[in-house]
């Protein structure tokens, strides 16, 4: 890396702020950052100097004693200028010494380590060459010593030429770096000076060069590594830009398809966050050699950031060339990773964008393939999405709601509403559960159902299931002020916030902050949540009731409803789905398999609680059938604050009520 490069690199803004040093550069200038625009390296680097876009300079400059030849490049993506620093005071002395006297001068001629050639100015003919020049090209003197300069140099001569003409004995030209042609034909990279001199009374030019074999080795590592990942030794990001930009060119000029495809590692933060950042680290090693095998001779991978992959590909025939690369990754990432004592099976989701349908610009692709992607994760993950334009659109509805959502959250517009449990025949309240609620100035109250499905896309459900969660808990401890009878509190839970591998810690922590006891509070899950990671659920359960949380399973018996579920958790809950009260008709059916899970409860020693009773008849079968715990309409709807608390009063007054006399009431009981 740029640190470890044992020569100084220092990089400045256009201001002429320093913003990097290298280890070599704090050492070897230890009060550049004290003189800052006044060091001579940094003199006059930022103005007038400043070079434009992809363009470079190089210069030499004296620090005491000391003499430097500074490579100074403009970075547009770092919005700064780096230079590399390469330290030329012995080989500058010797120059000096080479002028100092007649005498000395045919010694230190043909002593210098570096290459000399005196050329005659008009002809350009070789007038002399010394021995570490004839040694570096490979030549005798007597091979060299009258040969055009052009037989030596790689360069175009019109350029060279322009060159030529502005050296005077004052103002040499520094070469960062030409190319010499050795004897065996091969081009060997050189730095050096050419300037204007006095040689047996004759004007001469007098090029002194030296190899940079191992500075442009060290140049190029360290480029390499500016443009490819360490860890697993693909281009980065910053490489994957310049690759589409060609790529794009390519493509318009001659009118073909081309695509973007973005990869993304299923679940990958879960095996940071259980087996280890280490072991993930090796995951995404062989994941990319595995994604780097799928791919055609031309085709490039790239890893984005993260567990995220690009792939680029600069040409195909038709849609169906992506199809089959998708094909082929799922396919070989069928084959488990074994690393070590682990055996894991990685999958991945994947979306695609082409070219020019789904975008006729970097930006465009970019974006489109990453809301396909996107969209592929929404919908299940483990599979390929396309582009299309309504995935655009949605997004876009989603960025506004997003922003609806915050400012909500910042203006209070949220609040909850609760709606009771009832253990009939006692008439007592047995929990209430809290049901968010939105009030806008412009659209009036909106109902869950209507923002939460878009807000569970962002990671604004986080935020928001926070509030929910500390907002009940500090109501549920206000009516226990109040001296009202302590019952639970019930809390929906989200996928993604059941998802986060802290949620223990954050639950703690709002207990701490509310003072609430915890047997008051019950979390519900549902059994899809509970699907998504079997092995992160069984974790965070037993994290939440070894805090004394109750926990509910919420929508039991529908969909993939398994028993085995309830032999795993350990569940204080278990809520009847509201279906199958709903078209309650009292069916021999129905009534086997209500009474079915009365009995897996009671079994398990849990509360059932019915779902969406509306009507007395439906409250009558499930009386029958001894569902002893209900909620919904046919008692009462979900409340404000205030109902809910004069609800409570009440019950709290009389001790029990007749819910039969009271159901049918429109008063405190529905709203």
């Amino acid at each position: 890396m740029a640190d470890a490069n044992p020569n100084p690199i220092i990089e400045v803004d256009f201001q002429g702020q320093i913003v990097y040093l290298n280890a070599a550069a704090k050492i070897k200038f230890p009060d550049l950052n004290k003189l800052q625009a006044l060091h001579p390296i940094l003199q006059n680097l930022v103005g007038e100097r400043t070079p434009k876009e992809g363009t470079s300079f190089v210069r030499e400059i004296q620090i005491e004693n000391s003499f430097f030849e500074q490579h100074i490049h403009y970075l547009k993506e770092s919005e700064c200028l780096r230079s590399y620093l390469f330290e030329i005071t012995k080989y500058r002395k010797r120059e000096i010494k080479l002028t100092t006297g007649k005498d000395r001068y045919r010694f230190f001629f043909e002593q210098s380590t570096e290459g000399i050639l005196v050329i005659n100015p008009d002809t350009k003919h070789i007038v002399e060459a010394n021995q570490a020049y004839c040694k570096l090209l490979g030549y005798s003197s007597a091979k060299i010593i009258g040969c055009n300069l052009y037989q030596l140099l790689e360069i175009e001569r019109e350029s060279f030429n322009q060159i030529l003409e502005q050296i005077t004995p004052d103002n040499p030209y520094i070469i960062r770096e030409s190319f010499h042609r050795h004897q065996n034909g091969s081009l060997l990279a050189v730095a050096g000076k050419i300037n204007l001199t006095n040689y047996q009374r004759q004007e001469v030019l007098c090029l002194v060069v030296r190899d940079i074999r191992d500075r442009k080795q060290a140049e190029e590592e360290l480029q390499y590594q500016l443009l490819h990942d360490p860890l697993t030794n693909l281009p980065n990001r910053q490489l994957f830009k310049q690759q589409l930009a060609t790529a794009l060119a390519h493509a318009k000029r001659h009118e073909h398809l081309m695509a973007v495809i973005f990869i993304d590692i299923d679940s990958f933060t879960h095996i940071n966050n259980t087996l280890g950042h280490s072991l993930g680290d090796k995951v995404l090693q062989s994941f990319a050699k595995r994604l780097s095998s799928c791919i055609r001779a031309g085709d490039m991978v790239n890893r984005w950031g993260s567990d995220e992959f690009v792939v680029l590909l600069p040409q195909i025939k038709n849609t169906e060339d992506t199809v089959k690369l998708a094909q082929r990754i799922f396919e070989i990432l069928q084959r488990p990773l074994i690393l070590g004592k682990h055996r894991l099976q990685i999958k991945c989701s994947i979306g695609i964008a082409i070219y020019p349908q789904d975008g006729d610009n970097a930006e465009g692709l970019l974006k489109n393939a990453d809301t396909a992607l996107y969209r592929t994760k929404e919908q299940g993950k483990n599979h390929y999405q396309f582009y299309s334009p309504h995935l655009t659109a949605e997004a876009e509805i989603l960025m506004r709601l997003e922003s609806l959502l915050h400012q909500a959250l910042e203006k209070k517009q949220f609040f909850l509403e609760y709606q009771p449990q009832l253990e009939y025949k006692t008439g007592k309240i047995v929990g209430m559960e809290a049901l968010l609620r939105w009030e806008n100035p412009a659209f009036g109250v909106i109902m869950p159902q209507k923002f939460l499905p878009l807000a569970a896309k962002t990671n604004l459900i986080l935020h928001l299931s926070k509030w929910v969660l500390k907002t009940a808990c500090e109501q549920n401890l206000s009516w226990q002020k109040d001296n009202l009878p302590p019952i639970p509190v019930t809390v929906n839970l989200s996928a993604k916030e059941f998802q986060q591998p802290h949620l223990a810690t954050v639950v703690a922590s709002i207990l701490d902050e509310t003072g609430l006891d915890p047997q008051w509070l019950e979390l519900e899950i549902t059994e899809l949540t509970l699907r998504q990671n079997l092995n992160l659920a069984r974790k965070t359960l037993q994290d939440l009731q070894n805090l004394g949380v109750r926990i509910a399973l919420d929508d039991f018996g529908c969909g993939f409803s398994s028993l085995g579920y309830l032999k795993q958790f350990s569940f204080r809950t278990l809520k009847l789905h509201q279906d199958f009260v709903r078209d309650l008709r009292g069916t021999s059916e129905e009534l086997g398999l209500i009474s079915a899970i009365l009995a897996i409860g009671k079994g398990f020693n849990m509360r059932v609680v019915a779902e969406g009773v509306e009507t007395s008849e439906q409250l009558k079968i499930l009386e029958d059938l001894d569902c002893r715990e209900i909620q919904g309409y046919c008692f009462s709807h979900p409340l404000p604050t205030k109902e809910a608390t004069e609800l409570l009063s009440k019950i709290a007054r009389n001790n029990y009520i007749d819910v039969i006399a009271h159901r049918n009431k429109e008063s405190v009981l529905t709203t």
